[in-house]
């Protein structure tokens, strides 16, 4: 079910200058934090990376899937998010991740798409000391896409009092029930087109260096993704292209948890039909529970092998 306040729009200034996209993710932000019961800090920065996949999914691949990794400087994967076209966004915090190191110097934000072609898009750029999010996604698109972006991408908590070693808590408080601890997320990407004059280029410049800090506009009673976009603009006229609406949603099903099983070494396979007892397993972004029985393991080896076992 979509919340009506959630999308993400994309526009065209009349002069032909600048695409502006603007998103406001606040449910879809609490529902990836709640699901993965993230505080503090990893909560702030799993909203700004899931806000960020929205958008660069909208700059760069509006009809495809689009995740965005951070990982951190011994290789291992910190964060997830994964923006879907048709308007389903999910996040995922590493088990065991502690808000101190979560964004350790550096650490690598990892872009990935697939191309009109077929091909497997991978563009990877190492984070700013600190993890910010905004400028590691206006590196990305300057050094991997070669597009001119400003982009900012923000998650409002309702408290950023210190919640200790960890931002990953076994319950969340009452207050903290339905909203993760999150007050309003959202962000905006304001891409240089081509041929656009020296002049127009120095307005729109201008124009962004004096709007309010992102922070401070998303928590505003009646922001939407257009009162986003004319604080940033002003006066200067638009024409409306798109707008998708976004939600909290995961694409796990029973049969993709049988796909992967079916990747396992055959031994192990065997090892667990052997051990006679269900599988329960849970998804790792919506913490969705499936049993998966003695009867469908054996019917991955029926034949002699499913697709992709390894003897």
């Amino acid at each position: 079910m979509f919340n009506t306040s959630d999308r993400v729009t994309r526009a065209m200034t009349n002069n032909g200058a600048f695409r502006v996209i603007t998103a406001l993710t606040t449910q879809t932000v609490r529902g990836a934090v709640l699901a993965q019961q993230a505080r503090g800090a990893i909560a702030r920065r799993l909203g700004e990376l899931m806000t960020g996949s929205i958008l660069v999914r909208e700059a760069m691949a509006p009809d495809k899937r689009v995740q965005i990794l951070v990982k951190a400087r011994d290789g291992r994967t910190s964060l997830v998010a994964d923006a879907h076209p048709d308007g389903r966004n999910r996040g995922i915090v590493s088990p065991g991740l502690d808000e101190r190191v979560a964004m350790v110097n550096n650490a690598t934000l990892e872009v990935i798409y697939t191309l009109p072609n077929g091909i497997m898009h991978q563009g990877v750029v190492t984070l700013p000391d600190g993890g910010d999010i905004s400028a590691g996604l206006m590196t990305y698109m300057h050094e991997s896409e070669q597009i001119v972006s400003m982009i900012a991408v923000a998650t409002v908590l309702d408290s950023d009092s210190d919640t200790g070693s960890s931002g990953r808590v076994g319950a969340f408080p009452v207050e903290d029930a339905l909203t993760g601890g999150i007050r309003a997320a959202g962000g905006y990407m304001v891409q240089l087109i081509p041929g656009a004059d020296r002049d127009t280029v120095a307005e729109m410049t201008a124009r962004l260096e004096a709007a309010d800090q992102l922070a401070n506009t998303l928590v505003a009673a009646d922001m939407s993704t257009t009162r986003l976009r004319c604080q940033l603009l002003g006066d200067m006229g638009v024409e409306d292209m798109t707008e998708t609406l976004l939600r909290f949603g995961c694409n796990c099903d029973r049969e993709r948890v049988l796909a992967g099983l079916s990747s396992l070494p055959r031994t192990e396979i065997e090892a667990m039909i052997a051990a006679g007892a269900p599988l329960d397993i849970c998804c790792d972004a919506c913490q969705r529970g499936y049993v998966i029985v003695v009867d469908e393991l054996r019917s991955l080896l029926v034949g002699g092998s499913g697709s992709g076992l390894q003897n």
